[in-house]
């Protein structure tokens, strides 16, 4: 605290001077209160002991109400002492000694050293320094006629540029000095001795970088959701399914919400087969309780949820994150994620999951922080623990706040809120993409622009694995205080990579635009018994079949079997569906050439472990005519010595087959040998040979012609017998 002073933590509404529309004349970032709105909870209002102090008429009016040396009253933000910026407020004395000084302050955090501008209504001003326990004028008081009298306004501002500091009233220089020492973080107000001095506005602005438009691409002007979706009450955080199907939401007040106060809800609506939104349903327990729930990231699979803040079983809420799981039953508890070292000095935080469910983006307030709010990234350990969070670093960060970021499908393209760049109103959207695997390496943020950005507070923003359409929060036009809009961000051609693609669309060849997240494969089907054809609960893993890597899971509705899972173009990818007493099953998927948005359904049949059941090793790949067993083939294998070693008393044949090309008893002898390379394999991993047998049969038990490449690939393979259990 110090002495004689109080410090309001706070942020402040921020805008961008423009004229009209024009690009041109964005040149500065302003943190500004013009008090038009007596409802803002960025100044305190009250009345204690030492001040009253209230908005209204479109004016911060504050009294001092005691005959004592100086009172100080900091607002607390970021003034950076490296930066350049100006301190600039309107102000009129209305009572109380005229001799006895207000004006402006920015300080330390603590408040221990700041520097003062202060003026009297009869005329006089001064500037200087507090530090070390002792005042230092550099501007003793000095009589000037520029200052109006009590009763009439007056405009003070401080603008600092490298190490020289520029002193202004109603626009007139009056001094400037060279100074080796600023302190800086907090700005405010100088009041003293019964005194009551009305504030018209309040700003700090900062000069900064060019506006950095992206390419836009927008297909339609911003639609809203209807009534439906939107309400009286605010509808925020809208995070739509990646398959585009579901979309989850916050509301606010609501009278269907849980407990006394109401607070935010989840809500979700669902699309209609003629392209509308259904009435949206309150979520329920127990993803809503008394406190604040809200969904911060939907994974591709449709089943799981991450939420914000953590859940107590006693119905109460802590800061921090959670995820749900689909159940038979709904959804399930949330889990705390367990992050090494979190915490968050601020009020607020937002996160996002990317769609891999392996990294997780956090908007929080730190120690290493640039500004109130930054961005950073927590990776998920073996252990099912989180990383310390890392900053994600200054090319996207500010000195101001970054927040309720959003990962897109892709897993590069990163859309999040600033309050610190260049833009159209007090928080604004951007887009950046990742440039490597670091998580700190990134594109230069740019803003997606005026059809989705307004003057007012925009955050909030999502979109499906197409890309077909982006949804957001915007409280313009709105049936509402906040709705959620949506604005087509580009044509899409859904066609399963099973069929025959569509031909081109004639006509100008498409822009792919950085606003634009790079185009995904996605894959949905069901889990089923091979046998009951029975929907499963099932756990899906993905990797990178030529590193071994792991990318991701998904997981199943245990009560449909349904799921999704979205994959970006580039790599030969392996899917491992696996169940309890089932076999597990894996698949392959090669999509290295890019074609644009594809869906493709693959249901995934698993057999349950009895005598008789039969099972294709997918993923399993020779040299070519030969028995040599290529590496994509280990994780496969890795799994199967896995199966068996847990379940000791299972004994399998191995049965090898091939196309027809080829004499049909080099085929057999081919098969044969293809045979005993996985078994020693196996041997070599610690399968006992006696649980083993093997037989090759060529070309004799074909599963489909031999008319195509495709159809040949199919008859090539090994598959498993379970002859014991």
């Amino acid at each position: 605290m110090g002495f004689f002073l109080k410090t309001v933590s706070f942020s402040l509404l921020i805008t961008v001077l423009t004229l009209g529309n024009s690009l041109k004349a964005q040149h500065s970032v302003a943190i500004m209160e013009d008090f038009d709105s007596p409802h803002t909870n960025h100044f305190t209002q009250g009345d204690e002991d030492l001040y009253y102090s209230v908005i209204e008429d479109g004016y911060y009016k504050v009294t001092h109400k005691r005959n004592e040396r100086g009172y100080l009253w900091y607002f607390s933000d970021r003034v950076l002492p490296h930066k350049d910026f100006t301190i600039e407020s309107k102000m009129i004395q209305k009572s109380g000694p005229e001799n006895q000084a207000f004006g402006l302050v920015f300080a330390t955090k603590d408040g221990s050293s700041y520097h003062y501008f202060t003026i009297t209504s009869t005329g006089y001003y001064e500037v200087g320094r507090y530090n070390d326990e002792k005042y230092t004028n550099k501007v003793d008081w000095t009589k000037t006629s520029l200052i109006n009298p009590q009763g009439k306004a007056n405009t003070l501002s401080i603008e600092k540029k490298g190490s020289k500091i520029t002193f202004k009233i109603n626009g007139e220089y009056m001094t400037s000095h060279e100074e080796k020492q600023f302190f800086g973080f907090n700005v405010g107000i100088y009041i003293v001795k019964n005194s009551t001095v009305w504030f018209d506005y309040f700003a700090v602005k900062y000069e900064t970088d060019k506006l950095l438009l992206a390419d836009q691409n927008f297909l339609s002007e911003k639609e809203n959701l209807g009534k439906n979706v939107n309400t009286i009450y605010e509808e925020l955080v809208p995070r739509i399914s990646p398959d585009g199907n579901t979309l989850f939401f916050s509301r606010n007040r609501h009278p269907d919400n849980y407990g006394e106060e109401k607070k935010d809800d989840i809500w979700f609506t669902q699309l209609t087969r003629n392209n509308t939104w259904s009435k949206a349903k309150n979520i329920g327990s127990p993803l809503n309780n008394d406190g604040y729930n809200f969904v911060s990231s939907v994974l591709p699979d449709n089943n799981t949820l991450l939420l914000g803040n953590v859940y107590q079983k006693d119905g109460l809420m802590k800061g921090g994150v959670s995820i749900s799981h689909k159940t038979k039953k709904g959804w399930g508890f949330p889990e705390k994620l367990n992050i090494k070292n979190y915490y968050n000095d601020n009020k607020y935080s937002s996160f996002c999951l990317d769609p891999t469910g392996k990294h997780l983006i956090i908007a929080a307030e730190r120690d290493d922080s640039v500004g109130d709010k930054d961005l950073y990234v927590s990776h998920l350990l073996e252990n099912n623990e989180w990383s310390e969070p890392e900053n994600l670093g200054s090319i996207i960060n500010t000195i101001l706040g970054d927040f309720t970021p959003f990962m897109a499908p892709d897993g590069k393209t990163l859309y999040y809120a600033s309050e610190g760049k260049p833009g159209y109103g007090s928080a604004d959207i951007y887009v950046t993409k990742r440039l490597d695997d670091t998580w700190t390496s990134w594109s230069e943020p740019r803003n997606i622009g005026p059809q989705i950005n307004t003057p007012n507070w925009d955050a909030y923003f999502s979109t499906p694995a197409s890309g077909e359409y982006a949804y957001f929060t915007s409280s313009e036009s709105s049936i509402g205080k906040e709705d959620i809009f949506r604005v087509k961000f580009r044509e899409t051609e859904e066609q399963n990579i099973a069929e025959k693609p569509k031909k081109e669309k004639k006509g100008k060849a498409k822009k792919e635009s950085s606003i634009l997240p790079d185009p995904v494969v996605l894959i949905y089907g069901k889990v089923i018994d091979a046998k009951t054809l029975k929907p499963l609960g099932a756990k899906i893993n993905y990797e990178d079949l030529d590193t071994h890597k792991n990318l991701g899971v998904a997981r199943s509705n245990p009560s449909t079997g349904e799921y999704v899972i979205t994959l970006p173009y580039g790599l030969h990818y392996g899917i491992h569906a696996e169940a309890d007493q089932h076999l597990s099953l894996n698949e392959n998927i090669d999509i290295n050439e890019a074609k644009g948005y594809i869906e493709k359904k693959l249901d995934l049949k698993l057999t349950p472990i009895k005598v008789g059941s039969k099972i294709k090793i997918n993923n399993l790949f020779f040299e070519k005519g030969k028995p040599a067993i290529l590496p994509k083939s280990y994780p496969e294998l890795n799994r199967l010595g896995k199966l068996l070693k847990e379940n000791q008393n299972i004994q399998i044949q191995l049965a090898g087959h091939t196309d027809n090309v080829g004499h049909p008893l080099s085929l057999i002898r081919l098969s044969e040998e293809r045979v005993k390379a996985v078994k020693e394999y196996l041997i070599n991993n610690g399968i006992k040979e006696y649980r083993m047998t093997g037989k090759g049969y060529g070309s004799k038990q074909p599963v489909a012609p031999n008319d195509t490449e495709e159809n040949k690939q199919k008859n090539r393979r090994v598959e498993i017998v379970i002859t014991k259990v």
